[in-house]
């Protein structure tokens, strides 16, 4: 009887720690991201976001990719109150912990900026594209506003002065001449209420349909990739281009810009 007890012990313990495998594996398998499910992943980026910014936000699609030794975590994210902002966050696990770092607040900035080129260039053109990119992925641009309602151009950019960094792409019909003629007017107009903003903007030349497929390709791209028309426009059109540094209130024009 003894052996027999021995025997359905250590055939119990067998069992216990084959399932105990079995349910590691599977969990493994199941995995999305740092042994979380999706649903979790989820849970883990909305909380973090929320307990940051104090309201609610949506994850909208997540993706991984691998580097440094980390396998990075990314998502494109909005804040159930607003759709029409989508900024994206990246998290890598570090020592059991999580490191999340998001551009909510430059991309609230960068809403307004479109809002004031759309206003001005709308003056001259009546078919062009437009976009910017506001660095703020890093810590090096956190500007500490946790509030949506304080993120605006002026108080993002007196925030870092010296550190903020803007690109802008504009591209226009070729044979706009009232663009060509008045071109360091009009960018005279989009930065003036950019504050201490230090912004690259770039004027691109091209046909009608090399615009409409700069404006069809925003539209249909990832939301938070806001470098699709660098991507089509750069060196393979003419370019103005012109440099901003809002803390020294100075506009000069980039020699080394393709010229018309």
């Amino acid at each position: 009887m003894g052996k027999k007890l021995i025997s359905v012990v250590l055939a119990s313990v067998l069992l216990s720690l084959t399932l105990s495998g079995c349910a590691d594996f599977v969990k493994s398998m199941l995995s999305y991201w740092e042994g979380m499910s999706k649903s979790e992943v989820r849970e883990l980026i909305e909380g973090e976001l929320e307990g940051k910014y104090s309201e609610e936000f949506s994850v909208l699609n997540t993706y991984k990719r691998g580097g440094d030794g980390f396998t990075y975590l990314l998502a494109d994210c909005s804040p159930k109150s607003s759709s029409d902002i989508v900024f994206e966050i990246e998290a890598f696990e570090v020592g059991g912990g999580y490191i999340i770092r998001d551009t909510y607040i430059p991309s609230i900035v960068r809403v307004e900026m479109l809002e004031i080129i759309n206003s001005v260039i709308s003056e001259y053109s009546d078919k062009y594209a437009a976009d910017v990119n506001v660095e703020g992925l890093y810590d090096e641009y956190d500007s500490g506003i946790r509030i949506a309602e304080n993120a605006t151009i002026k108080n993002f950019s007196e925030a870092l002065p010296d550190k903020n960094s803007t690109d802008i792409w504009i591209a226009l019909n070729d044979k706009n001449n009232l663009v060509h003629n008045d071109i360091y007017n009009i960018v005279e107009k989009i930065v003036a209420d950019f504050y201490y903003t230090n912004a690259i903007i770039h004027f691109y030349y091209a046909a009608d349909d090399i615009v409409q497929k700069c404006i069809d390709e925003i539209k249909n791209n990832q939301p938070t990739d806001h470098l699709v028309l660098y991507r089509i426009l750069y060196k393979h059109y003419p370019c103005d281009a012109f440099n901003f540094k809002g803390k020294k209130g100075t506009l000069t024009q980039i020699d080394y810009a393709d010229k018309f």
